[in-house]
């Protein structure tokens, strides 16, 4: 039986280290910041999360994005062929990037060149640590012994139950980027209102609502675990910049049962557009 590789894009905000564990190929997409390019490792080689809130919060910049070219993608998964590998690739939701169908694109090119090779892809629908949960929860499968075809029709079913649940100070960088659906019109920081938002089933960012107060804000956060959590060991927090909102949100989640939440920083590519103050809350639900 053959080995697999999971490769993903670094918009799914894993720590070096557990993207380490799970052996996981990272293909780090880039930011823009004052003319200068930083590849978006999750070691933070290029740059880190703390020089980039920093950079934000001093209002230097406004920070640009983008992707990987077939090219770029190409040279790092037919590293992954040529070694008797094959490929699960699971993207960032083709509703807010271009960076998965790239991917696809590159990746039918190579299996032309590896016909030997298995190679089958994901459109996650899901960002940040949501993607990130997708992956550990594939990876769980892979190191239980599951087969590539096994773990892909897992990760299909299971892709819009990664409930993301966030909260940003305002809106003007998502719609700015055109990474926000629908949204609706939301009052701005002046009256202390904080948006509300989701990830849908068609992996969209959709305005859920909004709520006057940081606080208020967080505990409706914490709320939205009520009757929907599947699974308590898989929460993941996300925040941008904002850790001690992140502990406040894990001391609530443990009010309501969950003793267990790991807290990840949004990194730059998916911070360029959540800004300063974004907290999300990512877990397995029921429904999305």
């Amino acid at each position: 039986m053959s080995s697999f590789r999971i490769v993903t894009d670094s918009s799914c905000d894993l720590s070096a280290e557990l993207a380490t564990k799970m052996n996981l190929v990272v293909m780090p997409l880039t930011v823009a910041i004052n003319g200068y390019h930083y590849r978006n490792y999750p070691d933070g080689r290029d740059i880190s999360t703390e020089a980039f809130y920093q950079i934000l919060r001093d209002k230097k910049s406004s920070p640009a994005t983008s992707g990987m070219n077939v090219a770029e993608f190409t040279q790092i998964a037919q590293q992954i062929l040529s070694e008797g590998e094959d490929i699960l690739y699971i993207g960032l939701s083709s509703q807010l990037s271009g960076t998965y169908p790239v991917g696809v694109s590159a990746l039918r090119l190579l299996q032309k060149q590896y016909p030997e090779r298995k190679i089958m892809t994901v459109d996650s629908l899901c960002v940040s640590s949501g993607q990130g949960l997708l992956c550990q929860l594939c990876y769980r499968r892979q190191a239980a012994g599951d087969t590539l075809e096994e773990v892909w029709r897992f990760a299909e079913g299971i892709k819009t139950q990664i409930v993301h649940t966030f909260m940003v100070d305002d809106l003007r960088s998502l719609r700015k980027g055109g990474r926000l659906y629908a949204a609706r019109e939301i009052p701005g920081q002046s009256l202390n209102v904080k948006p509300l938002l989701h990830v849908d089933n068609m992996g969209r960012l959709v305005t859920l609502g909004k709520v006057r107060g940081r606080k208020a804000a967080i505990e409706a956060i914490a709320n939205s675990v009520e009757n929907n959590i599947l699974d308590t060991s898989g929460v993941v927090i996300g925040h941008g910049g904002c850790l001690r909102d992140a502990e406040h949100l894990v001391s609530l989640l443990a009010d309501r049962g969950i003793q267990e939440a790991r807290i990840e920083e949004i990194g730059p590519v998916v911070g360029a557009h959540s800004g300063v103050g974004a907290l999300a809350l990512f877990y397995l639900g029921k429904v999305r």
